[in-house]
């Protein structure tokens, strides 16, 4: 009855809203086929956490841009909340940078795309978007340094740990492990990867005591260099240059 009845006018439904309604039937009103700005205050005002989810995904509510600011004020440690609010279109420019400081990347993206920003708040957001990226991969580079740290030291840093990394795509933990291994530093180690140079990375797989087998992998998967540029094996297993050349090829490195 509360969410269909056209019986029940604001001043009936906000004296509901006052008199405790709560759960299911605040839902309810949230969810009506038309919700005014007063009916949308009273909602917001109890901080039901269902409700005025329900109320901010309504599309036929009317929500003042002022009762939107105090939902923006408490709705960082409010998950459900977050995607809803990010699509209202009353959201005010001082709501919009705030969201942007607690909502997740995906949810940063969608707001950067609004077509009804000024360029500052545009260039802002996606600036905000690149910075969270940037400290995602962070994140992940970290843990990967962190993870081939522990194999190290466990002795289990070895050709199977770094072929199943290269195989998976692992790129920051295969060269955490081979600057671990070769004892380089890492900047060095991401030199040698990015140079593509198949003699280069085959003296730094010699370098960290892999087998060729993973030397060839790092330079087909990690490096991508094409087939016809690989440096393979002499004899099926044994390295193709001299430790004399390989050392001299780390060299050129540094």
């Amino acid at each position: 009855m509360l969410e269909y009845s056209p019986l029940l006018g604001d001043a009936d439904l906000i004296e509901v809203i006052a008199a405790g309604c709560a759960g299911k039937a605040l839902c309810a009103i949230a969810n009506r086929a038309r919700v005014s700005e007063d009916v949308a205050d009273a909602v917001v005002a109890t901080f039901d956490v269902p409700a005025v989810a329900t109320l901010l995904t309504n599309k036929n509510a009317s929500v003042r841009e002022a009762t939107l600011d105090k939902v923006v004020e408490n709705a960082a440690d409010v998950r459900a909340w977050h995607e809803p609010v990010v699509m209202r279109p009353e959201l005010s420019i001082r709501a919009v940078r705030r969201v942007a400081g607690f909502v997740a990347s995906s949810l940063l993206e969608k707001l950067a795309q609004r077509n009804d920003l000024d360029r500052e708040t545009t260039r802002f957001l996606t600036k905000r978007l690149k910075d969270r990226i940037a400290e995602s991969e962070g994140e992940v580079q970290e843990a990967e340094r962190q993870q081939a740290k522990v194999l190290d030291q466990r002795m289990l840093l070895d050709d199977e740990a770094l072929e199943q990394a290269v195989l998976s795509g692992r790129h920051d933990f295969v060269l955490e492990a081979l600057a671990l291994r070769a004892e380089l530093d890492p900047g060095l180690v991401c030199k040698i990867i990015a140079s593509a140079s198949a003699k280069a990375i085959t003296a730094l797989a010699w370098k960290a005591k892999l087998s060729m087998r993973t030397a060839i992998q790092i330079q087909s998967r990690t490096a991508h260099i094409p087939p016809k540029k690989l440096m393979n094996a002499r004899h099926g297993t044994d390295y193709p240059m001299s430790e004399a050349e390989m050392t001299k090829q780390l060299a050129k490195s540094f």
